[in-house]
This record gives C-alpha cells, structure tokens and sequence, in this order.
C-alpha cells in the first residue's frame, strides 16, 4: 500500500495553505506530522483521508487517485480520526465501535457474525472489553478517545489517520493512547499517519517525523533527524537542549525564544 500526495496545493478561499506538497508515506511506518499553529498540518491529513479535494495535484492511493475510489471501499483501507468528533452520547462504546462496521455491511442487513468478531477485537485492542455497555457521556476523557480509536479499529483499515488524539488528555491518558498506537502498528502492521503538538511523544512513537511550513513539507526523517537545535529554531522559532534517553530517542527541553 503505497500513499503519496503529489503537487497538491489546497486552500480556504483565496488563501493557499498547502502549496505544491509533496509527501509519501511508507508501508507500516508511524509518520507524524509536526509544526506551528496553522501551518496546515490538519489540513494535509485531511486532504490526504480525502476530506479535502486539493485544487492542484493529487493523492493517490497504490497509484489512484483517492477520489476515484468508492467511498467505501476506500473506508475498508482508510479510517481517519478526526480532532473533533460529535456523536449522540447516549451510544454505548460498543455501539459506537459498531459504526466502525458500516463499510462493511450490506444497507440495513443486521451484524454478522464477522462484524461483532471485528468490534469485539477493537474492543479487545483499546482494553475496553469491560466498559462495553457504558454510555459514552460516563466515561473519563481518555477512555472515550480509546473508545472513538475502537470504531476506526472495527473498519478493519491498513491506514489509520489520527488528528491530535491526545488533546486534553492527561499525561497518563496520552501515554495510553501512544501505547495503543504502536501496539497496533507493532502487532497489525497498521500504517500510521497523525498530527501532534507534543513533539516528546512524537519522538518517542514516531518511525519518522515531518515538519510542515510554507505550504510544503520542509523536512522529513526519523525523529534524530528531526530533533535538532535547528530545526527546531527554524520550524518553531525556539531555542531548545537537546538530550536522548537510554535507547537513543531524543527529547528536548525549551530554553527561550528564538531572537
């Protein structure tokens, strides 16, 4: 499965946010993307999971241009996470997994016994077997985002498109998350593609990191690479100590604004 953007440009209106891009994203790797507000990086990962039809160029998907596939055998492949998600909260998690299944079935036929086996591994994967009948309203910030992870899961996708899925949550909740995350793509080779702010985690989960400027991908490589002093000055405008844990991953600690 081979997934490129090739000379997209994308904007809002007049305004360009996405100029020319370039970028492919390699088999079972955890690429995150990494930059300054408003830089476009939401809106590259939703133009790549086909929310947004670049002006210029195209994403292609094994060769094809996401938007000539079927929606939903596109949506048996791809399953994309959004930053903001709305549901009736009166779902139970393992309702909300089953949407997860639409893809899958035949208009108004009933689950099948492959479809709770698929909702029932979702559930099993985000360790949220036990809290199956509880109403999503009742459950803890993290627990719900494992919840919403649970119905991509259930899709059965070979990508998976994440937008922030540790906003608001708690240092353990985000560890949680990220646990999940490389779980899956250790354990179901899943192809991982998502934004983060918190460039600590983003080193410690991410076979390579891309920073996003100027419309373009400015540098892409694995997280080594990309934490350095000086990219970090020239991407975030911040002068930062760089250090690296016992098995070689870096993290840094900022030190004052870039002048």
């Amino acid at each position: 499965m081979k997934l490129e953007a090739k000379k997209i440009s994308v904007g809002y209106g007049g305004n360009i946010v996405l100029n020319e891009l370039d970028l492919t994203v390699e088999t079972g790797e955890i690429l995150t993307l990494i930059g300054p507000n408003g830089c476009g990086k939401s809106t590259l990962l939703k133009t790549l999971g086909r929310l947004l039809k670049p002006s210029h160029g195209a994403v292609t998907l094994n060769g094809q241009d996401v938007h000539r596939f079927n929606t939903a055998k596109l949506a048996r492949i791809m399953a994309m996470l959004p930053q903001s998600h709305h549901i009736s909260e009166d779902l139970t998690v393992e309702e909300l997994a089953g949407y997860g299944r639409f893809p899958h079935r035949k208009q108004f036929r009933p689950f099948t016994a492959i479809d709770r086996v698929a909702v029932e591994n979702a559930l099993n994967l985000t360790q949220l077997q036990n809290l199956r009948k509880r109403s999503i309203n009742t459950l803890s910030g993290g627990e719900r985002q494992r919840a919403w992870i649970a119905m991509t899961l259930a899709q059965e996708p070979k990508l998976l498109m994440l937008d922030e899925p540790t906003t608001f949550l708690d240092v353990r909740c985000q560890c949680e998350v990220m646990e999940i995350i490389r779980k899956l793509n250790h354990e179901l080779k899943l192809t991982v593609i998502m934004v983060l702010h918190d460039l600590n985690l983003a080193a410690r989960c991410s076979t390579r990191m891309a920073t996003v400027g100027e419309g373009r991908i400015t540098r892409i490589g694995t997280p080594q690479q990309i934490m350095t002093s000086e990219i970090l000055r020239t991407t975030f405008g911040v002068e930062a100590e760089i250090h690296h844990e016992s098995k070689g991953l870096p993290y840094f600690i900022p030190t004052g604004i870039s002048k």
